[in-house]
Protein backbone atom coordinates (compact mmCIF):
# COMPACT_ATOMS: atom_id res chain seq x y z
CA UNK A 1 0.00 0.00 0.00
CA UNK A 2 1.21 3.25 -1.21
CA UNK A 3 1.28 5.70 1.85
CA UNK A 4 1.76 9.15 1.66
CA UNK A 5 1.88 11.15 5.16
CA UNK A 6 1.29 14.86 6.58
CA UNK A 7 3.53 16.26 8.67
CA UNK A 8 2.29 19.35 10.73
CA UNK A 9 4.71 21.95 12.30
CA UNK A 10 3.04 24.14 14.96
CA UNK A 11 4.92 25.53 17.81
CA UNK A 12 1.83 27.84 18.44
CA UNK A 13 1.81 27.50 22.45
CA UNK A 14 5.12 26.58 22.92
CA UNK A 15 7.03 29.05 21.71
CA UNK A 16 6.69 32.80 22.04
CA UNK A 17 5.28 35.13 19.39
CA UNK A 18 4.42 31.78 17.27
CA UNK A 19 0.58 32.34 15.33
CA UNK A 20 0.90 29.84 12.46
CA UNK A 21 1.60 26.35 11.58
CA UNK A 22 2.82 24.57 8.35
CA UNK A 23 2.57 21.45 6.66
CA UNK A 24 4.08 19.05 4.76
CA UNK A 25 3.44 16.03 2.79
CA UNK A 26 5.98 13.24 2.15
CA UNK A 27 5.40 10.41 0.04
CA UNK A 28 7.85 7.78 -1.12
CA UNK A 29 11.32 10.21 -1.08
CA UNK A 30 9.23 12.97 -2.52
CA UNK A 31 8.10 15.97 -0.42
CA UNK A 32 6.11 19.19 -0.92
CA UNK A 33 5.12 22.15 1.42
CA UNK A 34 2.04 23.16 1.38
CA UNK A 35 0.77 26.55 0.57
CA UNK A 36 -1.98 28.58 1.47
CA UNK A 37 -3.41 32.27 -0.34
CA UNK A 38 -2.98 34.84 2.05
CA UNK A 39 -6.08 36.82 2.92
CA UNK A 40 -6.65 40.47 4.06
CA UNK A 41 -6.76 39.53 7.70
CA UNK A 42 -3.28 37.66 7.10
CA UNK A 43 -1.61 40.59 5.20
CA UNK A 44 -3.08 42.86 7.70
CA UNK A 45 -1.35 41.08 10.47
CA UNK A 46 1.99 40.20 8.54
CA UNK A 47 2.28 43.62 7.40
CA UNK A 48 1.97 45.33 11.38
CA UNK A 49 5.85 46.08 12.21
CA UNK A 50 8.27 48.27 11.37
CA UNK A 51 10.61 45.68 9.37
CA UNK A 52 7.82 44.51 6.60
CA UNK A 53 7.24 47.63 4.78
CA UNK A 54 4.00 46.34 3.53
CA UNK A 55 5.35 43.52 1.47
CA UNK A 56 2.86 40.43 1.92
CA UNK A 57 -0.42 40.91 -0.46
CA UNK A 58 -3.58 39.12 -0.74
CA UNK A 59 -3.48 36.34 -2.32
CA UNK A 60 0.12 35.78 -2.28
CA UNK A 61 1.13 31.72 -1.42
CA UNK A 62 2.53 31.18 2.04
CA UNK A 63 3.40 28.47 3.75
CA UNK A 64 1.21 29.78 6.79
CA UNK A 65 -1.69 28.80 8.22
CA UNK A 66 -3.98 30.11 11.15
CA UNK A 67 -4.43 26.72 12.64
CA UNK A 68 -4.22 22.42 12.26
CA UNK A 69 -7.55 22.25 10.39
CA UNK A 70 -6.62 24.74 7.62
CA UNK A 71 -3.37 22.67 6.96
CA UNK A 72 -5.68 19.12 6.94
CA UNK A 73 -7.89 20.43 4.09
CA UNK A 74 -5.04 22.16 1.87
CA UNK A 75 -3.73 18.25 2.71
CA UNK A 76 -6.56 16.98 1.41
CA UNK A 77 -6.73 18.47 -1.88
CA UNK A 78 -2.99 18.62 -2.52
CA UNK A 79 -2.76 15.00 -1.84
CA UNK A 80 -4.90 13.82 -4.51
CA UNK A 81 -3.17 16.27 -7.15
CA UNK A 82 0.59 15.28 -6.23
CA UNK A 83 0.36 11.89 -5.33
CA UNK A 84 -2.57 10.35 -7.55
CA UNK A 85 -0.89 6.65 -7.03
CA UNK A 86 -1.11 7.18 -2.95
CA UNK A 87 -3.81 5.23 -1.55
CA UNK A 88 -3.82 6.60 2.28
CA UNK A 89 -3.03 9.68 3.53
CA UNK A 90 -2.08 9.16 7.33
CA UNK A 91 -1.65 12.60 9.52
CA UNK A 92 1.46 11.90 11.22
CA UNK A 93 5.13 10.26 10.42
CA UNK A 94 6.27 7.04 8.85
CA UNK A 95 8.92 6.30 11.37
CA UNK A 96 5.82 5.51 14.16
CA UNK A 97 4.85 1.72 14.12
CA UNK A 98 1.20 2.18 15.47
CA UNK A 99 -1.85 3.37 14.48
CA UNK A 100 -1.95 7.14 13.70
CA UNK A 101 -5.29 9.32 12.43
CA UNK A 102 -5.99 8.42 8.65
CA UNK A 103 -7.21 11.88 6.51
CA UNK A 104 -7.91 9.55 3.54
CA UNK A 105 -7.81 6.19 1.78
CA UNK A 106 -8.84 4.92 -1.60
CA UNK A 107 -10.17 2.32 0.56
CA UNK A 108 -13.28 3.47 3.22
CA UNK A 109 -13.09 0.29 5.57
CA UNK A 110 -9.06 0.69 5.56
CA UNK A 111 -9.60 4.34 7.03
CA UNK A 112 -12.20 2.91 9.28
CA UNK A 113 -10.68 0.22 10.67
CA UNK A 114 -7.26 2.37 11.03
CA UNK A 115 -8.85 5.50 12.90
CA UNK A 116 -10.83 2.51 15.44
CA UNK A 117 -7.80 1.06 16.11
CA UNK A 118 -6.15 4.66 16.59
CA UNK A 119 -8.45 5.66 19.04
CA UNK A 120 -8.39 2.37 20.93
CA UNK A 121 -4.62 2.85 21.56
CA UNK A 122 -5.35 6.48 22.65
CA UNK A 123 -8.45 5.37 24.97
CA UNK A 124 -6.13 2.59 26.28
CA UNK A 125 -3.46 4.96 27.46
CA UNK A 126 -0.49 3.88 25.44
CA UNK A 127 3.17 1.51 25.67
CA UNK A 128 3.45 3.26 29.52
CA UNK A 129 -0.02 2.47 30.60
CA UNK A 130 -0.82 -0.98 28.74
CA UNK A 131 1.52 -2.65 26.58
CA UNK A 132 -0.36 -6.21 25.56
CA UNK A 133 -2.91 -3.61 24.35
CA UNK A 134 -1.04 -1.65 22.51
CA UNK A 135 0.64 -4.75 21.06
CA UNK A 136 -2.55 -6.30 19.76
CA UNK A 137 -3.93 -2.79 18.73
CA UNK A 138 -0.21 -3.00 16.79
CA UNK A 139 -0.45 -6.26 15.56
CA UNK A 140 -4.14 -5.89 14.28
CA UNK A 141 -2.99 -2.02 12.51
CA UNK A 142 -0.39 -4.35 10.97
CA UNK A 143 -2.90 -6.32 9.13
CA UNK A 144 -5.11 -3.46 7.87
CA UNK A 145 -2.38 -1.35 6.47
CA UNK A 146 -1.15 -4.77 4.56
CA UNK A 147 -4.37 -4.55 2.34
CA UNK A 148 -4.18 -4.10 -1.04
CA UNK A 149 -7.02 -4.64 -3.60
CA UNK A 150 -6.70 -7.53 -6.01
Amino acid sequence: MIKCYLDITDWTGYSLGAVHCYGKIKCEGTSIDLLNPLTQEDCDYLNTGDDTFGLYQVGELSQRFNNPDQVRAKALVAWKVHFPQAEVLIEGSASVGEPQPMLASHYPHVMTENNKLYEQAEACGGWDENEAEMMDICHKWDQVMEYTEE
